[in-house]
């Protein structure tokens, strides 16, 4: 392109010698309806986008015909973002209402959304898309549910078939993979990917000569040998861990207390979902389900993880040789290893002072593991010396400092935005609007608030986050 058609769809401040680079300069802004996009002029109304957003969104014709020709059409058809949403809310298995309370509006809103029998405000389709796991940015094109069909299909599925998987579950589980793919996205346009090790994904061992905890403590072994983590215990979060060294976006959300939690794989992002409801409350806990997620989400194969797994507490409190599922034996045997590998946390066991009781506990504080993890580990490391049931301490739960720890942004933040938008999620959204990728309307969308709001509540994110 020629620096004067940079110009006419950029504007004379920005710099650069491509659209990209032109655009990311570039202090222009652009509104979009349900139908079309243009030059944003006061009075405008609809969804307020950077130029780097309409780029990325829409695409260089669509700007190029909407500098033209005043506007340009971005939809297939007038009423194909209200049939996305009734198709996907149908392809869930959900009523309406469920979906209106998970959009925080009426059901009237959401009925008049589906039927396209007057015009909808684009933040309301934009609000009923997310919810439902869908693009939002293509919401007025045919293939804004095709990266995530199947997902929606096994949703339903798990959601028909199970009492544990509610309507309300499988909403929270059809929003947190569009918290994670907007993470990965919005980190990507920032250049805040971390870059992990490569683990590629392998079949479970079906040879009953080769035990499936075998190969999970040797998969765990090697995570941390790829991570230069050793024999030590990690001092760091496990979700600092998720996020920060693999990579791996991290969504908290209230799930039914029986659910531990979940890994999404879908659209080419794999996603960790972690309860934070039930014994998750117990922040050691909730580190043996960050690290059995881990293990599904590194070296499961996708036909093993069929776009979701949901895993329950009594599940992940089994040992390996009590559960049916092979794929499911692996991950417990990767958690615990991963946490607290056995020759170390028999050494501290043997180390410690005091009596049977006490030694259990230092194992646990020494490495941030589960009651029940650890006493699996120290109990077949020391070639099952006692009986399971002797083996007891006097408290389960860990020190104020180590719950704090993993429960960071769950129990307190700046902003009254659901618990799946906290987190990560929140510092990215915020980087990007800072670096001015994002407008503020976009920022305040996606993290459910008003742009006032967000404005005021800025300076504490900041500093969250630092």
């Amino acid at each position: 392109m020629t620096d004067r058609e940079l110009i006419a769809l950029f504007g004379s401040e920005s710099t650069g010698r491509t659209p990209e680079e032109r655009a990311r300069s570039s202090r222009r802004r652009f509104v979009r309806g349900q139908d079309a996009l243009a030059e944003w002029s006061d009075g405008a109304r609809g969804r307020v986008l950077t130029a780097w957003e309409a780029l990325m969104d829409h695409g260089l014709d669509v700007l190029r015909e909407a500098n033209d020709s005043g506007s340009a059409i971005i939809c297939d058809s007038h009423d194909t973002a209200s049939l996305n949403l009734k198709d996907r809310r149908l392809a869930l298995g959900l009523d309406l209402d469920y979906v209106a309370n998970r959009a925080r509006m009426n059901s009237a809103d959401v009925r008049d959304a589906e039927e396209s029998k007057r015009s909808v405000p684009i933040h309301r389709l934009e609000r009923i898309a997310r919810v439902l796991g869908l693009d939002e940015h293509r919401i007025s094109r045919r293939d804004a549910g095709a990266s995530t069909a199947e997902l929606a299909v096994r949703l339903r599925t798990i959601g028909g078939k199970s009492s544990v998987l509610t309507p309300r579950a499988v909403l929270t589980l059809a929003e947190a993979h569009w918290v994670g793919r907007t993470q990965k996205r919005l980190e990507h346009w920032l250049g805040m990917e971390p870059t992990p090790p490569t683990f590629l994904p392998r079949p479970v061992y079906l040879d009953p000569d080769f035990p499936r905890y075998e190969q999970g403590y040797a998969l765990a072994d090697e995570t941390r040998r790829a991570l230069g983590l050793g024999g030590r215990s990690l001092t760091s979060s496990l979700r600092a861990i998720c996020e920060d060294l693999l990579g791996i976006p991290v969504v908290q959300a209230d799930l039914p207390k029986r659910i531990a939690g979940a890994t999404i794989s879908s659209a080419g992002v794999r996603i960790l979902v972690v309860n934070t409801q039930g014994s998750n409350d117990n922040a050691w806990v909730r580190r043996s389900t960050y690290a059995h997620e881990i293990g599904h989400i590194l070296w499961d194969l996708p036909t093993d993880l069929r776009d979701l797994r949901v895993d329950q507490y009594d599940d992940l409190d089994s040992r390996p040789d009590d559960l049916h599922d092979p794929v499911e034996q692996r991950a417990n045997a990767f958690a615990v290893q991963f946490i607290a590998p056995q020759q170390e946390a028999v050494r501290v066991f043997n180390e410690a002072v005091g009596s049977q009781s006490a030694k259990l506990r230092a194992v646990m504080e020494h490495f941030g593991v589960s009651f029940t993890a650890c006493r699996y580990q120290v109990w077949n490391g020391l070639n099952r010396w006692a009986p399971l049931e002797s083996l007891t301490v006097e408290s389960l739960r860990p020190p104020a400092d180590a719950q704090a720890q993993e429960s960071f942004t769950a129990d307190y933040f700046p902003i009254d935005t659901p618990i799946t938008r906290r987190g990560r999620f929140c510092r990215v959204v915020v980087a990007a609007l800072d670096s001015e990728l994002i407008s503020m309307d976009t920022a305040a969308e996606y993290l459910c608030t008003t742009s006032a709001d967000l404005r005021d509540a800025l300076p504490d994110v900041r500093s969250l986050f630092q």
